[in-house]
């Protein structure tokens, strides 16, 4: 399957958001958030009426507090997280 370079970019910055907050997975929730970084999808959202503020900080709260933490003694340096098979569905 062929991607386009905006999901890519997309993909990839919600791999970097995950691994940067010690994640397992790259979850759904990166990678709309990934998508909320997008000028044309913040446009997008505005014109359904959605409020970019509130949305991105539903997001982050939902990450923070709800998604485990790889504690720090199981962590692999050059292992990042993986895709979650909800986005990997996504994906197809």
């Amino acid at each position: 399957m062929k991607l386009s370079n905006r999901l890519k970019e997309a993909l990839e910055l919600a791999a970097k958001e995950a691994a940067h907050a010690c994640h397992e997975f790259v979850m759904l929730e990166h990678l709309l958030y990934a998508f909320t970084m997008d000028d044309d999808i913040q446009q997008i959202l505005a014109e359904c009426g959605c409020d970019l503020k509130v949305l991105q900080a539903d997001l982050i709260g939902f990450l923070t507090e709800k998604v485990p933490v790889i504690p720090f003694e199981f962590r692999d340096e050059g292992e990042g997280p993986v895709y979650s098979l909800n986005v990997q569905f996504a994906l197809q």
